[in-house]
């Protein structure tokens, strides 16, 4: 006879018990809210609004800006992308009412068409 089922008590209270632990596990997760995507982004060149280029963040964590790939991490809490890698960014915060991103370029970074070492990028 099998030993699950010699006792079925004790295979529905031991099946019980996984279950549980297993529940409580899966709803302690925490699942972030990061708006991944593509977006255009916009910077100024000689104080006018100019095109810099397509920021992709991937859902997994990778980001591809200008032909550099980096990656990511998201706080919810503070709605705010931290950048790592080959990208020249630094970081840049989600405001879910415009919705866009404003973003820093990495201190000392230059790039066309964001001398002010900001950018702001919509969703396409």
């Amino acid at each position: 006879m099998n030993v699950l089922t010699e006792n079925p008590v004790k295979t529905t209270a031991i099946l019980g018990i996984i279950l549980i632990i297993v529940a409580c596990n899966v709803s302690g997760l925490r699942t972030s809210s990061a708006p991944v995507g593509q977006y255009d982004c916009y910077g100024h060149e000689a104080g006018m609004l100019a095109y810099t280029g397509l920021l992709d963040i991937q859902a997994g964590g990778r980001v591809k800006f200008l032909g550099n790939t980096g990656s990511w991490t998201y706080d919810d809490d503070t709605q705010t992308f931290t950048f790592s890698g080959d990208v020249p960014l630094a970081q840049a915060e989600y405001d879910a009412d415009g919705p866009w991103l404003s973003v820093d370029l990495r201190p000392g970074v230059n790039i066309s068409h964001a001398e002010l070492g900001t950018m702001t990028c919509n969703p396409r």
